[in-house]
């Protein structure tokens, strides 16, 4: 998964580069054409009470590119009403309210009709209650998502007090999001593309990772209806040129993905390599990655298996790293099999990383944590973590490094 950015997650994940306008400069402009007469304002007003709340500090945030931004504030009294007038997008818009940590998202349609929430300090996301239908929808849709966040901690609490082996967390773990993914697919985004939900649920997120994935071939085709759905309906969008982009910007990747590949087969049916057993394991953005695309004829390849969590990984990595700075222009590469049963955690420390890191996604461990099966490993019969091998220009297999002191003259060697 490449990984990405975050709208609506309160758990801080960013997923995307890409640049939309902030509501800042939404604002501002807005106010420049009021300031010259201009009749085009858009506004909503959003009112309600939160009960039990005397004093507390409510927050209005507006839901755009980046981190939520607060747009407006009001401490309540001891009834807890409040009452906000937004300027809005063309088209729908988001916001969200906030009380101390927790928050309650929002969505405007084109109408600009009045929206109104009613809750209560102790519950304040949880227990709310909208009148209209698609902040009602809305709600549904955000407490899926609070759901999927809650059984996700609880099955790394699970793994974490020894009740699941790493095996089951990963298959829970991949059957509670497929299922969510799998729900909101079938409820709203196929449903009605066009739907503000549907924009909301492609950017939810789970511990710091998107949940739909425009660079994921499925993903990318909900992107795809949503995108020509809003651009059909809202034409007049700044968030269509973002939806459009995005999409794009997943499809043109598969393209170079199936070029890279017709490529690397070419590369590899024209020279010849004795003694090489082929790897193909996923990277972080879950593309397939052969050992044998890094076969150039020019370069060595240095071939790492090893696992994040292990406490010898940073002394481990920091030596690559050296390695890394110190030989890639002369000709070094680096394609390190990473066996960590928390995929979730490897995305994320694999992200740094510059050289090309995959996962071996069918190790299977012991109760202790031990390597019972892989695949990968069997196939260079590895039989602790780290291993370090060599592969000539041609990939064929030139030493097994036993000590890590020696990796640095036994590369220079070859170079």
């Amino acid at each position: 998964m490449a990984c990405a950015l975050l709208f609506f997650d309160n758990l801080n994940i960013n997923i995307t580069n890409t640049k939309m306008k902030t509501y800042s400069l939404l604002y501002a402009c807005a106010f420049a054409l009021l300031a010259a007469g201009c009749s085009q304002e858009r506004t909503v007003n959003i009112t309600g009470q939160v009960a039990n709340a005397n004093g507390e500090k409510l927050y209005l945030e507006h839901l755009g590119a980046g981190r939520p931004e607060v747009i407006d504030s009001a401490v309540l009294d001891a009834k807890g009403h409040f009452k906000f007038k937004v300027l809005t997008e063309d088209g729908p818009d988001f916001f969200s309210l906030r009380l101390v940590t927790q928050s309650i998202p929002l969505a405007t349609d084109t109408l600009q009709s009045p929206i109104e929430v009613n809750t209560s300090l102790r519950n304040f996301a949880s227990g709310y209650e909208v009148k209209d239908d698609l902040n009602r929808r809305l709600k549904e849709a955000a407490q899926a998502g609070n759901e999927l966040r809650r059984n996700v901690m609880d099955c790394s609490q699970r793994l974490n007090d020894g009740l699941l082996t790493r095996e089951a967390y990963r298959d829970t773990l991949r059957a509670l999001v497929d299922g969510y993914k799998q729900d909101m697919l079938q409820t709203y985004i196929y449903q009605n593309p066009s739907d503000p939900v549907s924009y909301y649920v492609l950017f939810q997120s789970v511990r710091g990772l998107s949940i739909f994935d425009p660079y994921d071939a499925r993903d990318n085709r909900a992107f795809g209806a949503v995108a020509t759905g809003w651009v059909f309906n809202y034409p007049k969008s700044p968030r269509c040129k973002y939806l459009e982009q995005v999409t794009r910007e997943g499809q043109a990747l598969r393209v170079r993905e199936r070029m890279e590949a017709e490529r690397a087969d070419s590369i590899t049916r024209n020279i010849q390599v004795a003694n090489f057993f082929n790897l193909i394991l996923p990277d972080k953005n879950d593309k397939p990655v052969d050992l044998s695309s890094l076969v150039d004829g020019k370069s060595i390849i240095l071939l790492d298996f090893t696992a994040y969590y292990l406490p010898v990984s940073v002394g481990h990595n920091r030596l690559l790293q050296q390695m890394w700075e110190k030989y890639h222009d002369r000709g070094l590469k680096i394609y390190q099999v990473c066996m960590d049963p928390d995929e979730n955690f490897w995305k994320v420390s694999a992200d740094n990383v510059p050289w090309t890191a995959v996962r071996d996604t069918e190790v299977l461990f012991d109760t202790e944590g031990n390597i019972r099966y892989s695949r990968a490993a069997a196939t260079y019969n590895v039989t602790h973590l780290p291993s370090l091998f060599l592969l000539d220009r041609d990939g064929s297999l030139n030493a097994r490094i036993e000590h890590e002191d020696k990796l640095d003259g036994v590369i220079a060697a070859k170079l």
